[in-house]
């Protein structure tokens, strides 16, 4: 690999980095307009653990959905990413990020830890997801206490 492909590889990384960070911008202050801009347009975003309506979303319309729906359920979270492993191939990518995220839902608050695994793809408007999965490592109440009781529990569940 000469120096103009790592380059490129190294400016394509530091461009889903950025991506990754906005979609956890646009989902704590709920931008939905910005949100759904950084996706292509035949997109899914997949949720196996959630108990939502509907999972996967499929395209922008149906992202749309994911983000008035995320306004019912979450009245304040704070995504913190972490951990980037990000392989690119040419015009494609793919990403496996951890996050951390307090929230508080109208059920109360909640610590969530998780990983996100992405699709990428290189468009004329630069680097949009293909697809996003989360899946929980767990998911308990700060009420309950954050103990390794709560998070064997969490992991004893059914999850992919």
């Amino acid at each position: 690999m000469d120096i103009e492909d790592r380059i490129r590889r190294l400016e394509a990384k530091e461009a889903i980095r950025k991506l990754r960070y906005e979609y956890a911008s646009t989902v704590d202050t709920h931008n939905w307009d910005r949100f759904i801009t950084l996706f292509t347009e035949d997109a899914t975003i997949e949720f196996p653990q959630q108990n939502v309506e509907q999972t996967p979303f499929i395209g922008r319309d149906e992202i749309e959905s994911f983000g008035r729906l995320m306004d019912e359920l979450l009245t304040f979270s704070a995504h913190m990413m972490h951990n980037p492993l990000i392989d690119v191939d040419g015009d494609e990518a793919s990403g496996i990020w951890y996050v951390a995220v307090p929230e508080v839902t109208p059920d109360g608050p909640v610590l969530i830890q998780g990983r996100y695994e992405d699709q990428y793809r290189c468009t004329s408007d630069g680097w949009k997801f293909d697809s996003t999965e989360i899946y929980y490592d767990y998911r308990v109440s700060p009420d309950e206490g954050w103990d390794l009781n709560a998070v064997e529990e969490w992991r004893g569940r059914d999850r992919p």
